[in-house]
């Protein structure tokens, strides 16, 4: 009887060290993109995919990079609160379009092109778009940002002002622009409850192709911010995580 039962054990220690890994070799084949602690991304194979803080659990003390205005090596720390450790062991806060990756993927990170204060040139280009979806253009009532990217391909998001709560007259517009041709990639007016706005824009598959992010929240509601990914298929950029409809 008592064999049996060591049998039954070192059967069970062989699966569990077989199991661990396993699981070892799957996380070292998965990048996860940390924008809070609320919202985690997992790229495995290209295709990306929201996953719960619990399976990031496991990666505490793993190598990670933080991205802020440059990028720094360091550790992922997930006792108590998920936090970064530089190389002197030294915690980092994240800043509002900051993020950390765990894993080997290259991030590109557009998001330090941001600009809040657009040129001349860009509220034309803004208004001549909103014109042409029948909106009339206020640059003074309205929050417009722009960042730059390669190919002289640049990325407009425009919204309406809000006194602190829903609107039933705004909009949120994001639009692409290219060779002076603009392609809408996320447009929302009438009654805002919920809206999105341009946050970040990375390419998280070294493609030369951006990812782009937007931040949801509802006016005038703090807390019940979540984030959406926009990614370039056919020509025409879909959400692969819409979490307007989550």
């Amino acid at each position: 009887m008592k064999k049996k039962i060591i049998y039954i054990i070192i059967i069970l220690l062989i699966c569990l060290n077989i199991t661990v890994f396993i699981m070892n070799i799957v996380s070292k084949n998965n990048t996860y993109i940390i924008l809070d602690s609320n919202n985690i991304w997992k790229i495995n194979n290209n295709k990306v995919k929201k996953v719960s803080k619990s399976n990031i659990k496991k990666l505490s003390y793993s190598k990670a990079k933080i991205y802020k205005d440059t990028s720094e090596d360091g550790y992922f720390g997930s006792i108590n609160n998920f936090k970064f450790y530089n190389s002197t062991l030294q915690p980092e806060d994240l800043i509002s379009n900051g993020f950390i990756v765990i894993g080997d993927k290259k991030i590109t990170n557009y998001s330090v092109n941001l600009k809040r204060e657009i040129t001349e040139e860009d509220v034309n280009i803004i208004g001549k778009f909103l014109k042409e979806n029948n909106i009339d253009y206020d640059a003074d009532a309205s929050l417009s940002k722009v960042i730059d990217l390669p190919d002289e391909t640049k990325i407009y998001s425009v919204e309406s002002l809000s006194d602190g709560g829903p609107s039933e007259n705004g909009y949120s517009i994001i639009f692409l622009y290219k060779d002076k041709l603009s392609t809408t990639i996320y447009m929302k007016t009438g009654e805002l409850k919920r809206i999105s706005s341009l946050n970040r824009v990375l390419d998280i598959n070294s493609d030369g192709i951006p990812e782009i992010i937007l931040l949801s929240d509802t006016p005038g509601n703090a807390g019940e911010e979540c984030y959406s990914l926009y990614k370039m298929e056919s020509d025409v950029y879909k959400p692969i995580i819409n979490c307007e409809e989550d």
